[in-house]
C-alpha cells in the first residue's frame, strides 16, 4: 500500500467516528400534525422532543408523511448525533399516511382513503355499478317495448299520427354505454 492510500483511509475512518450515524429506539408519547413532529420516550436515556416526521426540516409540498400512533414503537435517526434533531425513520403502528406529488393529494387513515379532498365522493364499486345499471336498463328497454307494443295495437283519436311519432322518439333514445364509467388508473 502506498503512503497515500494508508492516509485517505485513516481519514475516513477518523471522519466516520466523529460523525457517526445513530439510530435509536424509543415509544411515542405524543403527536403534533400541525408540525409534523412526534415527542419519543426511550428506556434509560433522555427523551426526543419534536422529532420530525419528514427527514428535511422543510421538506415543501411534494412529500409522504408518516403520523405514528401514540404509544407505538419507533426508530429515530438522530441528524449528526445531536438529541434536539431527529427524524423519524419508521414505526410499528401508524396512525395516518399523507402525501402530495405536484398537486395530486392523498391521506390514508384505518377508515378511508382520501384522493384530493375526496370532493368527488367515494370511488364506484364497478362491478355493483354495472350490475344496477344493467337491471335499470332492462326496465327501460320493457318500458319502451309495452309502450311500443300498445301504441301499434290500439288506434288513438284524433292523432293517428301519434303511433309513427312515438316509435320514432323510441328509436332516436341513445343506448347505455357503460364501457368508460371506470377510470384503471385508481383501484381499490
Amino acid at each position: 500500500m502506498s503512503l497515500e492510500t494508508i492516509v485517505i483511509a485513516a481519514m475516513r475512518k477518523a471522519a466516520r467516528e466523529m460523525v457517526p450515524v445513530m439510530v435509536t429506539e424509543g415509544v411515542v408519547k405524543s403527536v403534533n400534525k400541525t408540525d409534523k413532529t412526534c415527542d419519543v420516550t426511550r428506556e434509560g436515556l433522555p427523551d426526543l422532543l419534536a422529532v420530525r416526521l419528514n427527514a428535511i426540516t422543510q421538506p415543501g409540498d411534494d412529500v409522504v408523511t408518516i403520523y405514528p400512533a401514540v404509544d407505538s414503537k419507533v426508530l429515530c435517526a438522530l441528524v449528526e448525533n445531536q438529541t434536539t434533531e431527529a427524524y423519524l425513520l419508521t414505526a410499528t403502528d401508524i396512525e395516518q399516511v399523507t402525501g402530495e406529488i405536484k398537486g395530486m393529494k392523498v391521506s390514508w387513515t384505518k377508515d378511508e382513503i382520501k384522493i384530493n379532498n375526496g370532493t368527488n365522493g367515494g370511488l364506484t364499486v364497478t362491478p355493483e355499478l354495472k350490475t344496477q345499471l344493467s337491471k335499470l336498463t332492462k326496465r327501460v328497454d320493457k318500458i319502451i317495448e309495452v309502450i311500443s307494443s300498445q301504441i301499434t295495437a290500439c288506434s288513438l283519436q284524433p292523432n293517428p299520427s301519434w303511433p309513427a311519432t312515438a316509435q320514432g322518439l323510441f328509436a332516436s333514445l341513445l343506448k347505455e354505454d357503460f364501457k368508460d364509467i371506470e377510470n384503471p388508473k385508481v383501484k381499490h
